[in-house]
């Protein structure tokens, strides 16, 4: 078993929720980012189930759990990546 780190998709990005459904089932542990703008950090939390999220900033839905999580794996949007594993995305640089 990994520690999978995921994200919550937003409208304009490809869902993850088909995949989450089956990785809750396949005895990988799963974490997801949460924000927090006044740091500003971004930290992972383990999620047990598309139940346990809230929504947080930028309406991106969030873990709720305080179990603080290092992935092994990463799956993260992003419309390019260059030699150094830096994102072009959106937000705030995360």
């Amino acid at each position: 078993p990994q520690t999978i780190g995921l994200y919550f998709a937003r409208p304009y990005e490809i869902s993850l929720d088909g995949l989450l459904q089956r990785l809750f089932h396949g005895g990988d542990t799963l974490c997801a980012p949460r924000v927090d703008l006044k740091t500003p950090s971004m930290k992972f939390f383990r999620v047990t189930g598309l139940e346990n999220v809230q929504t947080g900033p930028y309406s991106v839905p969030e873990p709720i759990s305080d179990e603080e999580l290092v992935p092994e794996i990463l799956i993260c949007p992003g419309l390019a990546f260059d030699s150094y594993g830096n994102r072009l995305g959106t937000g705030g640089g995360w």
